[in-house]
C-alpha cells in the first residue's frame, strides 16, 4: 500500500484550467505582466486589456514571486504531504523551473521533483495530468517521476503565429529565427525540441497553409495512439474554432479533448493570433 501523499504545484504557463486545478488539489503560481509601472498576476489582467494594450506597448513578463511559492510548499507541508512535484514550462523558455528548484531547498520535509516537461502552455500542463492520473492510482513517487521524464516527448505542441514579431521582442525566438522572413509569407509552425527551445517544423507559405499544415502534423503524431488533445489560440477563438472541427476530422482516438484561450503572459509573447495544437500520446491503440 502506497503511504505517500503527494502534491502537485505548478506555473500559470502551463494553462492547466483552473476548474481542472481545483477539482484535483493543483496549486498554481501565477507569472506577472509588467507595463511600465503596472504589474498584473496572471489570471488577473482580462484578454481585452491586454490585447488593447498591445497594440502599442510591449510589456515584460516575470517569473512567478517567490513568496507565492514559500506560501505553497508551505500548505503542502500542512496538509501533511510527504512529496510534491513541481511540474514547469521549459526552463529553455522559462527561469521558473530552476528558481523553484533553488526555493525547494529550503524544504527539507517535503521530498520536491522538480519536472522540467520542456515544453509550453497546455502540452506542458498535460504532463500535470498525467501526474494526477499516477497518483491517483497509488503510484509511488519514483516511478511517476520515471514515467515523466521517459514520456516527455511523447507529448508536442505545433503552433501558428501570424507574426515572428512578439517572439523577437521578447527573446523567445529560438532557434526559429533561422526561418525565412514573414515578408516572403512563410508562416513557420513552431513546436519545442527535445532541449525544451522553439523551433521550426514546417514553413508553409500563407495562413491557410500554416493551419492545414499544423492539423496534419499533429494527426500524423497522434495516428496510433489514445491522445489528450488540446486547440488553444490567442485572441483567434474564429480560427481556433476552425482549426479544432478540421483537426476532428483526422482523430480517431482521443481520451480527452480541451480548448480555449493561452495565459495572458505566454500571449505577450506569441502575441495576438497565435493557434496551437497540443498531443499527448497516452497509450498505443490496440492492433
Amino acid at each position: 500500500m502506497n503511504t505517500q501523499k503527494i502534491g502537485i504545484l505548478t506555473d500559470s504557463g502551463t494553462d492547466v484550467p483552473a476548474e481542472y486545478a481545483r477539482e484535483h488539489g493543483i496549486r498554481i503560481v501565477p507569472l506577472s505582466i509588467h507595463f511600465g509601472d503596472d504589474a498584473y498576476e496572471d489570471g488577473v489582467i482580462s484578454r481585452e486589456v491586454l490585447f488593447k494594450r498591445l497594440e502599442s506597448e510591449m510589456p515584460k513578463t516575470s517569473l512567478p514571486a517567490t513568496e507565492h511559492i514559500t506560501a505553497a510548499f508551505e500548505a503542502f507541508e500542512r496538509e501533511g504531504c510527504t512529496h510534491v512535484f513541481a511540474i514547469t514550462i521549459s526552463g529553455a523558455l522559462s527561469g521558473t523551473n530552476g528558481m523553484i528548484a533553488l526555493m525547494a531547498r529550503d524544504f527539507p520535509n517535503l521530498d520536491i521533483r522538480v519536472v522540467d516537461t520542456k515544453n509550453i502552455g497546455i502540452a506542458a500542463g498535460f504532463t500535470v495530468m498525467r501526474a494526477v492520473e499516477m497518483i491517483a492510482d497509488g503510484v509511488p513517487a519514483d516511478e511517476i517521476e520515471r514515467i515523466l521524464v521517459r514520456d516527455l516527448r511523447e507529448t508536442r505542441v505545433f503552433f501558428y503565429v501570424p507574426t515572428l514579431e512578439f517572439l523577437k521582442r521578447g527573446g523567445r525566438i529560438g532557434k526559429v529565427a533561422a526561418t525565412i522572413g514573414i515578408a516572403l509569407g512563410i508562416r513557420p509552425i513552431i513546436s519545442c525540441d527535445e532541449e525544451g527551445a522553439y523551433h521550426t517544423v514546417a514553413k508553409p507559405r500563407g495562413e491557410g497553409k500554416a493551419l492545414a499544415a499544423a492539423v496534419k502534423i499533429a494527426a500524423d503524431f497522434a495516428k496510433g495512439y489514445v491522445c489528450r488533445v488540446a486547440v488553444a489560440h490567442a485572441n483567434a477563438l474564429e480560427t481556433a474554432q476552425r482549426v479544432r472541427d478540421d483537426l476532428k476530422k483526422h482523430l480517431e482516438n482521443v481520451k480527452t479533448f480541451f480548448e480555449g484561450e493561452i495565459s495572458a503572459a505566454l500571449s505577450v509573447h506569441s502575441g495576438p493570433g497565435l493557434v496551437g495544437i497540443a498531443v499527448e500520446r497516452v497509450a498505443p491503440t490496440a492492433e
